[in-house]
């Protein structure tokens, strides 16, 4: 249905998640004193830079899936290409026009890609059949989106009872869990958090 709308090819972010989550590990395993908020979500991280700004330090010096999966496509397949971004979320379009990050063309929400379908006429029965997600593909990376799938995807685990790793999800939860990680110091290691119960139910 995506290739029906005019797109030359369709790709799983699953790679990029893989590929971000590795660099998380490699992380915390190059200094064991480093201290770091996760940055995959752009809603927690215009948060910290606008409300928490002394703070900013913490936010780790990793991009999100969608910049790396970017990244990875100019590569494989030329600079000229562009870039849409589909997803269920609406931050996401605060980040694309990031001055960090202006690797995006443009971002979709399911939402706008439904009403893009309908105004074209698209279903599934008129777009036909056609093979999975074009190459590069990825691996565990596909559960990056769901509760705690930056961890299962860089094989780190929480532990309850040290507190080094915390994930943190929703718009209260992440705001207390932030305040928390600034006022302890140094229990938390990684404070894995998002705006979201999980990217997948972003709110479009």
């Amino acid at each position: 249905m995506i290739r029906a709308l005019g797109f030359s090819s369709v790709h799983e972010m699953s790679l990029g998640a893989d590929l971000v989550a590795r660099e998380y590990a490699r992380l915390l395993e190059r200094d064991p004193k480093s201290r770091y908020i996760t940055t995959p979500c752009p809603a927690v991280n215009s948060y910290v830079r606008k409300y928490q700004p002394h703070l900013t330090r913490f936010l780790a010096p990793v991009v999100s899936p969608m910049v790396a999966m970017t990244r990875v496509l100019r590569h494989d397949l030329g600079n000229d290409l562009h870039v849409v971004f589909i997803g269920p979320c609406i931050a996401k379009k605060r980040a694309s026009i990031d001055t960090t990050q202006v690797e995006i063309d443009a971002v979709l929400t399911f939402a706008e890609l439904r009403e893009m379908f309908e105004q074209r006429g698209i279903t599934p029965d008129t777009a036909g059949r056609a093979d999975y997600f074009d190459p590069p593909f990825g691996g565990v990376g596909a559960v990056f989106p769901i509760s705690g799938g930056l961890l299962q995807t860089a094989g780190l685990q929480q532990d309850l009872l040290s507190g080094e790793i915390v994930v943190a999800e929703g718009r209260d939860e992440f705001v207390d869990a932030i305040n928390e990680f600034d006022v302890s110091h140094a229990d938390t290691r990684l404070l894995d958090v998002l705006s979201c119960q999980g990217c997948f139910a972003g709110r479009g």
